[in-house]
C-alpha cells in the first residue's frame, strides 16, 4: 500500500463497491470506502452520511455483490459503516 492509502491491488474492488453504493444511496457523494485485505479475510469500511439500519444492511449486500464479482474469493468479508462526523464549528 502506498502512503496515501491507495492500494492498486484493491482499487478495482473499491471502485466496484462505490458504484454499487451510488445506486443505493441518493446522497452517495460523501461516501468513502477503504478495503483492508487480511489473508483469507476482507474488511470493507464505508464512511458516509448518517443512514438507518435498513439502508446499512442494503449497502452490506451491495458490498458482498461487488466482492463476488471479483476474481478473488475470501473466506470472510466484514462490512462496517461508520457515519461521518460533521466538522466542528470553531468559535
Amino acid at each position: 500500500m502506498r502512503p496515501n492509502g491507495y492500494d492498486p491491488s484493491t482499487e478495482a474492488l473499491r471502485l466496484a463497491v462505490l458504484a454499487r453504493v451510488r445506486r443505493t444511496l441518493a446522497d452517495a457523494a460523501g461516501v468513502d470506502c477503504t478495503i483492508v485485505p487480511d489473508g483469507p479475510r476482507l474488511r470493507v469500511c464505508l464512511t458516509g452520511p448518517p443512514i438507518d439500519h435498513r439502508v446499512e444492511q442494503a449497502l452490506a449486500v451491495r458490498v458482498l455483490d461487488a466482492v463476488r464479482s471479483m476474481d478473488r474469493t475470501f473466506g470472510q468479508v466484514d462490512v462496517q459503516y461508520t457515519p461521518a462526523r460533521a466538522p466542528e464549528m470553531r468559535r
